[in-house]
C-alpha cells in the first residue's frame, strides 16, 4: 500500500501489532500526530483516536491521517467504525471516502 503524500515536511508512517495499529506523523524524528485503530471483528476496524500537535491545528495534518487510514482500509478490504468524533465528521463530509464506512 502506498501512503498518501505527506504535507508540511511531515513523514507519515504506519505501525501494526496484534489487530491494532497507528498512523504516525513525525517531523525531525519527533511524533507530532497519530491516529489509532483496533480490530472490532472480521473486516471491521474501529478508529479510536486522532491527535495532532497544537502547532499543526488547522493545517490539514489530521485530515492527512484520515486519508491514510482510508487508503489502508481500501487496500486491506476492511470497513471503518469511526469512534473518534473528528474522523466521523471528516468521513461524513467526504463522500468519496464513505465507501469505507461500516454500515
Amino acid at each position: 500500500m502506498t501512503l498518501p503524500a505527506s504535507i508540511h515536511g511531515l513523514a507519515l508512517s504506519h505501525e501494526r501489532q496484534d489487530g491494532s495499529g497507528r498512523f504516525i506523523l513525525s517531523r525531525d524524528g519527533r511524533r507530532v500526530g497519530e491516529l489509532l485503530y483496533a480490530a472490532r471483528g472480521p473486516g471491521v476496524v474501529a478508529v479510536n483516536h486522532t491527535e495532532v500537535d497544537d502547532s499543526l491545528r488547522g493545517s490539514g495534518a489530521a485530515k492527512q491521517l484520515v486519508e491514510a487510514v482510508v487508503t489502508w482500509a481500501r487496500a486491506e478490504n476492511v470497513k471503518l467504525v469511526p469512534r473518534c468524533s473528528y474522523v466521523r465528521a471528516v468521513l461524513e463530509r467526504t463522500p468519496a471516502w464513505q465507501d469505507v464506512l461500516h454500515a
